[in-house]
């Protein structure tokens, strides 16, 4: 065997010592594979510090995995992945910095069922661009929240299902998350943050 390692699926910061992920990025990797660290602080995977000009980020910081939990209802059907969320814990707490710091989530119940059909949300990621090749650089794009019932027609063809604990995003052309993107975020600014 290699000892060759990389990094195949986004996450996001949520607290000190959290990150939440896709459950298939832990659960459906190959058996060969050993799921052990999160790199936080990145964006160009191709050097060793980020700078533009003379201002550079803080090195990137690797941390290990001590524990995470899959979703006990995961599961695959028809090539989708339902309640696809895994929570991650890091074996140190995370010293936040003005390049490392949480996502905020949507905890009040207003936050949770506000309607966002129509209105644009981020998802960011180093996944698959136009070109078919993976992205040295976080990219980020702002996508449109399309009604589940509309979704659920799009997919209807491929006999995929759109659950109500899911939320749909995207769909213009040429314009998506891809293949890298999993387990990454769909965010929106909400209370001016």
């Amino acid at each position: 065997g290699s000892n060759r390692y990389g990094f195949h699926c986004g996450g996001v910061l949520i607290h000190n010592q959290y990150v939440l992920t896709a459950a298939h990025c832990i659960e459906g990797v190959p058996s060969s594979w050993i799921v052990y660290q999160v790199r936080l602080g990145e964006f160009d995977t191709t050097t060793t510090i980020d700078c533009v000009e003379d201002d550079c980020a803080d090195p990137v910081h690797d941390v290990l995995i001590n524990a995470y939990v899959v979703h006990p209802d995961y599961y695959k059907q028809n090539g989708a992945d339902y309640n696809d969320i895994a929570l991650l814990q890091l074996s140190e707490t995370v010293e936040f910095t003005d390049f490392i710091r949480p996502i905020c989530l949507p905890t009040s119940e207003e936050s949770r069922t506000v309607n966002l059909t129509g209105k644009y949300a981020t998802v960011a990621g180093w996944g698959q661009t136009e070109n078919s090749t993976s992205s040295t650089k976080k990219l980020h794009l702002r996508v449109p929240v399309v009604d589940n019932e509309v979704c659920a027609e799009a997919f209807s063809s491929i006999r995929l299902e759109i659950i109500p604990t899911q939320l749909c995003a995207g769909g213009e052309k040429g314009k998506d998350s891809c293949r890298g993107d999993s387990g990454g975020p769909l965010m929106r600014y909400g209370d001016g943050r």
